[in-house]
């Protein structure tokens, strides 16, 4: 077994520390006190750890460290005859301790030889006390181990030390001193010797240490220590011991019982217990420790200590503690009314509750009864001494008990009238009325209680007064130091602020406006926290006047609040005239408008909170000037309408001020109003002049509408305005000129509408042209091969001078050739010929000259001739447009390269264009009679493969068809179209070329679905003809190409070109939700429920592929962890090639060059799968594929690099398609195709499964 034991050495520290250090001890610490060391040492079978600590300092507590230590060193030098005397000394204390430690005393000397011998020494420790001794010197063999060791050996059994090296010496000398000692019958003495002889045999396996250990208990018995005489024989004989322990706990009954007859009851109480424990524990025998138990629990009965007895009562079982407990209730009584006796009144009543408590928890209900009665007795007792103590509080406790234990046992409620009438006197006494009250109902007389009412009333009543009179005393003696102090205090504060004032003065003259008022604040703020208002007031009004005279009106307005109400009042009514010069001085400064009007306003609405209502008047009055005069100033400063919304406010805010002051008349400012309205009428003088110049010079329609209404609403405005002047005769006057203004609108408004019906005729016209020129170009290829059969001879140097830019000459070429081939009767030639004649003239700007043209070659009648004549016609329009639209008609006639580059000039054509590029609709429109369906497949073709732009139109909804769409919803489709196609220009200007061929297919429809199939058409050759795009780009557009087909085929009724026609503008292009709701009406029952299928299939197809993408996710979502661990060592082996291998690619990454890392990324993939290395190809794959995704590339982009790369692979494509990261890289390429964003969010968190480089997780991130 392993023990830790404490030793202490006594004695000399000089000679302690020189031998703890021989013995290697470890060293632990060191104080001026205490040197402390450890040691580790066998003893035996068991382990002992000694701590000793060496005593540094005489000085220390021995009396706290000696009872803790577990054994002694003492360390003597035996030269030195005074340590003899001290350690006797010592030894002798620790004997008295009443407590066997094991003490070594060591005698040790550092003068190298001892003057007395070793045996002497011994025999004076042996002599005298019942220790062990080493002793040392320089040629001594003992060690300090051994020392340590035989005082271990001593504290682990608990004998007295045994040094084995004397104990040769040591026996015979016992033996003869135990004899010694009982012929002095001095028999503990020669027991103690003879246990220790005993030890000291049974050490040395002697076979006589039996008869020595009976000596030694027969020694003890004799000397009545029976406890000693049963260890002793505890390893001979246990019978023998058991009888002594026995006779022993006999002598405990009977020295208990002499103690009981002596009256010595605790002492005897404390036998009988002590001989209880020995006889259940040591002896084992429930009669004898029965019999010692109720003595002890009766015994301490007797001597009051209820607690020790109902503590042993608890190891009796339940039945025997009652029956013993109802024996027991007698004495109790007995024991209490002893008490009672001894007037220990509060130890009584203590006890008879702790008793009462656990006879209540045994069941014993009938005893509690004669308990109750003695607490009632108790506490009547009690609380006689405390009413006669003057303690009413403690009496009333005691009170509720008595009543508490009288309702608990059942017992009759006493009489206590008389002592509760005390009590109740006492707590009057103190004022307590609430508990007197409480007491009165305890009362069971009535004279008592009507006694103790009337007493209480008159307690409360000279209470009360007493308090008032004492409160009104207190109250007058403060009233009065206040007041002295308080009279001082303002004597000096007087003078104070006089000096005050002075210095402010001196600010004020000094100009330093800012600093006095805020010296005033600080001074007044200071006077108000002290709580003297009346001189923060006046230090206020102070304040207030120089605000005034500096004009700093709304810090006055910020600070007058702080005025109290009356004063406040009392203070404007004084002030009304200075402030109404000052404000009358800040109307006629440069002030901001809304500065003064703040100021106005506020000042308004406090002498009206105020009830100043004449001062109010007056500001208001002065408002009113006001405003109306700084609209005047506005007027003069400005020109224009510039400054009169702002007038017109200013004039309406008047009128509100004008109407809070109730005055009688209305406030006029005419003048004002007059000079507003002159101003409106010479604006809209202006635009109507604006108007009339873009009309004449064939202005854009839209300036001339915004005109328009801009024109009507300053009208409106002026008309407004003019009704609020008050003079009826400036009113006339002006409503004569609106008047006036009106008609000439109406008229312009009549002539516009003339022109119009002009122009429709015209457009009419140039249509009917247009279709005859396509019927021209059906001739086109014959007329050109007669022409061409005549250029060498007649044409060569016409055509040479019209290359060189000589027109004049050209021209009369021309003229030649067309009188020859009239002659001739080529009409059809001589048409071309006049055709390039008009061309001329309009290149020479000579277009007056037609008209000669036309009358000497009057007999033509063909289409170049009617062209003629319908810019004859409209030779005076100032639209010259509309003439370079007939000239443009020319270009289906046969005509030479020289004079198509004349014409082209004209109208402005590209050049560029090859004959062989163009669509030659109008030749090829009707086939057999009917639409050419060939020709309708095939720009539904071209259609159909053109990249859709849907996501990007709907962002540009609301900029560019938010209207239209209202429209459709709204079913006005005549404006739909309208919004349609009037933003084809501004989406032409924007670069939005793209969403011209969708705005103008939606704004022909409507047209069509508003029953304005003419006006449609014309409408498409006006904007193919004004949009500002290259014309062979505009006429080889397969959905203007379609809208005319569409426009012939319903003109023919050929409802089933139309219904193809109307399916390809539903399928293919980008259209809203609106609008392929417009188009669905237009298509055939049959084509509907087409369409339906097609939907609710592909609806079909993209369910059954987000269910089989569910599937694969939860598949990945299972191998996530088990593939985490994979791609680690994957990324492990990545890692050590870093450097040599990845640099270059982390760099691209680093430097957002994804295309070529996405490059470098495949192809080292392709290396990785020829090792067989398929996790990292997977990675590299997925990581070439996410640069795709980071520079956006189309999905399909990305799909063709990984099916080009898994082509390369050969046969190794099916081990790497099953890899997680593929897998995981192909659902996010199939939800993002169909648009799946769910499961694409949930296949991306997935890619933290894979372990990749710090610089490659930005390819990671959205």
């Amino acid at each position: 077994m392993r023990y830790i034991f404490k030793v202490l050495t006594l004695g000399d520290s000089n000679l302690s520390l020189p031998m703890i250090k021989s013995g290697k001890l470890t060293h632990q610490f060191q104080d001026h006190e205490i040197s402390r060391w450890s040691k580790t040492l066998n003893v035996g079978t068991d382990q002992a750890v000694i701590e000793i600590d060496a005593v540094l300092s005489s000085t220390i507590d021995f009396d706290s460290i000696i009872p803790t230590s577990d054994g002694i060193l003492y360390f003597l030098d035996p030269n030195d005859v005074q340590q003899f005397e001290l350690f006797e000394m010592i030894i002798e204390i620790i004997q008295k301790m009443g407590r066997t430690i094991p003490i070594i005393l060591v005698f040790y000397t550092r003068k190298g030889f001892l003057f007395t011998p070793s045996n002497f020494l011994l025999e004076y420790i042996w002599e005298n006390f019942l220790i062990e001794a080493f002793v040392f010197d320089l040629y001594s063999k003992n060690t300090f181990y051994e020392v340590l060791e035989c005082l271990s050996e001593a504290m682990i059994t608990g004998n007295i030390p045994i040094n084995v090296e004397t104990t040769w010496m040591r026996i015979p000398y016992f033996k003869d001193k135990i004899n010694r000692l009982l012929k002095d019958e001095r028999y503990e003495d020669a027991g103690n010797l003879a246990e220790i002889l005993t030890n000291m045999k049974k050490k040395f396996e002697k076979q006589d240490y039996y008869i020595t250990a009976e000596q030694a208990s027969w020694l003890y018995y004799k000397s009545g220590l029976y406890l000693n005489a049963s260890n002793v024989l505890q390893e001979v004989s246990k019978k023998f011991s058991d009888k002594f322990i026995r006779i022993y706990v006999e002598n405990l009954i009977h020295q208990g019982s002499r103690l009981y007859n002596m009256k010595r009851f605790h002492s005897a109480a404390e036998k009988f217990e002590k001989a209880f424990l020995y006889a259940s524990i040591e002896l084992n025998e429930p009669t004898l420790a029965d019999q010692a138990l109720k003595l002890a629990i009766t015994t301490w009965i007797v001597a009051t200590q209820f607690r020790n007895a109902f503590q042993l009562l608890d190891k009796l079982n339940i039945e025997e503690g009652k029956k013993l407990l109802r024996e027991l209730t007698p004495t109790i009584a007995e024991a209490i009314d002893n008490l009672v006796q001894n007037k220990k009144y509060d130890m009584v009543k203590a006890y008879l509750y702790f008793i009462i408590d656990n006879f209540q928890r045994m069941g014993l209900f009938d005893e509690i009864k004669i308990l109750g009665e003695k607490i009632v007795t108790v506490l009547k007792i009690l609380m006689h001494q405390y009413i006669a103590e003057n303690n009413p509080d403690q009496a009333q406790i005691t009170l509720d008990e008595l009543f508490s234990i009288w309702e608990t046992f059942s017992i009759e409620r006493e009489d206590m009238d008389d002592e509760i009438r005390s009590m109740a006197i006492l707590f009057l006494n103190t004022n307590q009325f609430s508990i007197v009250d409480k007491l009165i109902n305890y009362v069971q007389s009535y004279s008592i209680q009507k006694e103790l009412t009337e007493l209480r009333q008159q307690a409360e009543e000279q209470f009360r007064r007493e308090k008032k009179d004492e409160q009104y005393a207190n109250f007058s003696n403060a009233i009065s130091v206040l007041k002295s102090y308080i009279n001082d205090e303002i004597d000096m504060f007087t003078v104070s602020n006089s000096e005050f004032y002075k210095y402010i003065e001196q600010l004020k003259k000094e100009g330093k406006i800012l600093e006095a008022t805020s010296e005033f604040k600080k001074r007044a703020s200071w006077f108000k926290n002290v709580g003297h208002l009346d001189i923060f007031n006046e230090i206020l009004i102070h304040l207030l006047g120089l605000y005034i005279d500096s004009d700093m009106f709304l810090p006055f307005l910020q600070e007058l609040v702080n005025l109290r109400n009356e004063e406040r009042t009392n203070y404007l009514k004084r002030s009304t005239g200075k402030i109404q010069n000052r404000i009358e001085s800040l109307i006629k400064s440069e002030e901001s408008l809304d500065k003064i009007d703040q100021i106005l306003d506020n000042f308004a609405r406090i002498y009206r909170n105020h009830l100043l209502y004449d001062e109010n008047k007056t500001i208001e009055r002065l408002h009113v000037d006001f405003k109306i005069g700084r609209a005047k100033k506005l007027l003069t400063t400005s020109k224009g309408l510039d400054e009169c919304t702002t007038v017109l406010d200013l004039l309406k805010q008047a009128d509100m001020v004008y109407q809070r002051l109730s005055e009688k008349g209305p406030l006029n400012y005419d003048a004002v109003l007059e000079d507003v309205v002159n101003r409106y009428l010479e604006q809209i003088g202006e635009k109507l002049k604006e108007k009339r110049t873009l009309k004449e010079h064939g202005g854009e329609q839209k300036q001339e509408d915004f005109l328009q209404k801009e024109i009507s609403r300053d009208l409106s405005e002026t008309n407004r305005i003019n009704e609020k002047i008050k003079d009826t005769r400036s009113r006339a006057k002006f409503h004569k000129r609106i008047a006036e203004i009106e008609s000439e609108i109406s008229k312009d408004r009549e002539r516009e509408k003339i022109t119009n019906e002009r122009i429709h005729i015209m457009v009419e016209k140039l249509s009917r042209l247009k279709q005859m020129g396509k019927e021209e170009l059906m001739r086109q290829q014959d007329n050109l091969s007669s022409r061409q059969g005549l250029k060498r001879i007649h044409y060569h140097d016409i055509l040479t001078q019209l290359s060189n830019n000589e027109y004049e000459k050209a021209l009369q070429g021309y003229e030649k050739r067309v009188e020859s081939l009239f002659s001739q009767r080529k009409f059809d030639l001589a048409e071309i010929d006049f055709a390039v004649i008009v061309m001329n003239l309009f290149k020479l700007n000579q277009k007056d000259r037609l008209i000669s043209f036309r009358k000497k070659f009057n007999k033509s009648n063909g289409i170049v001739s009617q062209i003629i004549d319908f810019i004859i016609t409209l030779i005076d329009y100032p639209d010259q447009s509309i003439h370079l639209q007939a000239v443009r008609l020319f270009e289906n006639l046969a005509l030479f390269d020289e004079e198509k580059n004349l014409l082209h000039q004209l109208v402005k054509l590209s050049t560029s264009v090859k004959p062989e590029e163009s669509e030659d609709l109008p030749a090829n429109v009707i086939h057999e009679g009917r639409v050419n369906i060939v020709l309708i497949n095939k720009n539904i073709e071209k259609i159909r493969a053109k990249e859709s732009n849907s996501a990007k139109r709907e962002e540009m909804v609301r900029k560019y068809w938010n209207d239209a769409i209202n429209y459709i919803k709204a079913q006005n489709y005549s404006d739909a179209a309208r919004e349609y196609l009037g933003k084809i220009e501004l989406l032409v200007t924007n670069n939005h070329e793209e969403f011209f061929p969708v705005s103008l297919v939606m704004g022909i429809l409507c047209l069509i679905k508003a029953s304005k199939s003419q006006e449609a058409k014309r409408n498409l050759e006006k904007v193919i003809l004004e949009v500002n795009l290259p014309q062979d780009i505009i006429q080889n557009l397969p959905e203007k190409i379609l809208l005319e087909l569409l426009l012939f085929a319903q003109q023919s009724q050929d409802e089933e070109k139309s219904d193809l026609i109307y399916e390809a503008f539903y399928n293919y292009l980008p259209l809203l939700a609106h609008e392929k709701g417009l188009i669905f009406n237009f298509l055939s029952p049959s084509t509907r429920t087409k369409i339906k299928e097609e939907e609710f299939n592909i609806s079909s197809e993209k369910s059954q592929s987000t269910v089989l993408q569910n599937q694969q996710l939860a598949n990945l979502n299972r191998r996530a962890s088990e593939e985490r661990e994979k791609y680690k060592e994957s990324f492990s082996r990545r890692n050590a090639l870093r450097r040599m291998v990845y640099k270059k690619i982390l760099d691209m990454v680093a430097n957002a060059d994804y295309v070529n890392a996405s490059k470098e990324y495949f192809t080292l993939a392709i290396k990785q799968t020829t090792k067989r290395d398929y996790e990292t190809a997977s990675v590299l794959v997925l990581l070439g594929s996410m640069c795709l995704f980071k520079c956006n590339s189309q999905i399909q982009s990305i799909q063709a690099y990984l099916n080009d790369y898994m082509g390369r692979i050969g046969f190794s494509k099916n081990v790497l398609s099953e890899t997680f990261a593929v897998k995981l890289l192909n659902l996010l390429l199939e939800a993002k195709t169909i648009g799946n964003s769910a499961i694409f969010d949930s296949t991306w968190k997935l890619l933290q499964v894979i372990s990749i480089f710090e610089e490659e997780t930005p390819l990671f991130e959205k």
